[in-house]
């Protein structure tokens, strides 16, 4: 299975492949949902694998993919290395969320 996603441009203007984004941090969940229910989960990667990585916690904090579909993994941690946050500014226009309720 291949999996990945179209980086037409990465200036703040550039499209977004909301679709391959999605497959790829649906990818990382299901590899996540077979972990252990009383563990902590991370996720992490370089260059593309952060632009995963960083989506996939994106989501997890949502609760939902790009899509609207659920997003139904806790991700702990994310680290990323020399990547970016695809989407990034759909993402800065977001409503403040605070996890400290």
């Amino acid at each position: 299975m291949s999996i990945g996603f179209d980086v037409g441009d990465l200036s703040g203007d550039g499209p977004d492949d909301v679709e391959g984004m999605d497959a790829s941090a649906s990818h990382v969940a299901k590899l996540l949902s077979t972990e252990p229910a009383d563990i902590k989960l991370g996720v992490g990667g370089f260059s593309m694998g952060a632009a995963t990585a960083l989506y996939s916690g994106t989501c997890s904090v949502l609760g939902r993919y790009g899509n609207g579909n659920p997003y139904e993994v806790n991700l702990s941690a994310v680290v990323g290395l020399s990547g970016w946050l695809p989407s990034s500014r759909h993402v800065l226009y977001l409503p403040q969320i605070s996890t400290y309720e």
